[in-house]
Order: C-alpha cells, then sequence, then structure tokens
C-alpha cells in the first residue's frame, strides 16, 4: 500500500476508492459517487497537467469550461463518469471539480488552487512517483489517458488565452 508521510485517503487506512469490502473482505466493485467522480477526474487533470510541465493556467471561467467540454467530448474513459457533466447545460469542471478539491475530505493525491491562475498542486506529502501509481491504483485509468485528458484541456485553453491576449 502507497501511504506517503502518513497521508491517509480513507477512514480505515485504505487507499482505494472505487472499490469496496465484501462481508468476507475481498474487494468489490461499487458505483462511485458523483463526489467520488468529481475528485477522479479532478485529481487526475491536476496530475496529468503537472505531467505536462502546466503549473499554471489561465483561470477565466467560460475559456476553462469550453476548454474541458472539447476535452471531455473526445476523452474515451469519460464514460466512466457518467455523473460529470461538460455541456451547454451544466459545466461541473469550474466549481465542483477544481474549486472544490482543495477542500476535499479526505485528501486526494492532486488539487487545484483557484485563483487569479489555476494551479494544479500535488497534495503534501505525495509525490510524483506516488500520483502515478494511485491513480492507476484508485480509478483503473493509465496515467496517459489522464495526460491525454491534460493536454486536450490545456492546448485549447492556453490557445484560447493567447488568443484573447492578441486582440485586447
Amino acid at each position: 500500500m502507497l501511504v506517503s508521510s502518513g497521508n491517509r485517503l480513507a477512514g480505515d487506512g485504505s487507499v482505494t476508492h472505487w472499490l469496496g469490502r465484501s462481508s468476507g473482505g475481498d474487494r468489490v466493485a461499487s458505483k462511485p459517487s458523483k463526489a467520488q467522480q468529481h475528485k477522479a477526474v479532478g485529481e487526475g487533470l491536476a496530475v496529468g497537467c503537472l505531467i505536462l510541465g502546466r503549473t499554471e493556467l489561465p483561470s477565466g471561467k467560460t475559456d476553462v469550461e469550453l476548454s474541458f467540454r472539447r476535452a471531455w467530448r473526445t476523452w474515451p474513459h469519460a464514460r466512466d463518469f457518467p455523473a460529470v457533466k461538460a455541456g451547454p447545460e451544466r459545466d461541473d469542471i469550474y466549481f465542483q471539480i477544481m474549486g472544490d478539491s482543495a477542500s476535499r475530505r479526505p485528501p486526494g493525491i492532486a488539487l487545484w488552487n483557484v485563483g487569479r491562475m489555476l494551479r494544479p498542486e500535488l497534495t503534501e506529502g505525495w509525490d510524483m512517483a506516488d500520483a502515478r501509481d494511485l491513480l492507476v491504483q484508485f480509478y483503473g485509468i493509465p496515467v496517459e489517458a489522464w495526460v491525454e485528458l491534460a493536454r486536450a484541456f490545456t492546448d485549447r485553453l492556453v490557445g484560447a488565452d493567447v488568443e484573447a491576449t492578441d486582440s485586447s
């Protein structure tokens, strides 16, 4: 079990989000809640951004939502997170996924610092090797897939910011 600097990600010391326990103690698949899905996507996107070296991003709400919407629409693993909304009726990315990430309990692998800029960060006590391993262990999605989502999101977001600056 990967636990760094005393961090525990579940009340019982387990580091498993998607798996429950049967009465015999065996791991069994459980349906993740909306909050768990939001946490997973926020963590995966943050780690993906950090792997790409994107430590600071524009924080304009509309640009963030449109960039995420486009990236989410084409990401093959989006169907694994049915509670995450990215569309004209509702976008969860800015407030529910990024905005709430720093206050989630128990703390996760990574979070978003939302202010004048968006800053993905690893949670205190975790290093990138742990983050990579835990993303796969927790959510069953390869790190490369999270990086693919982050690349699609940041390429559009950074491009939108450059266009806005050029037209000013």
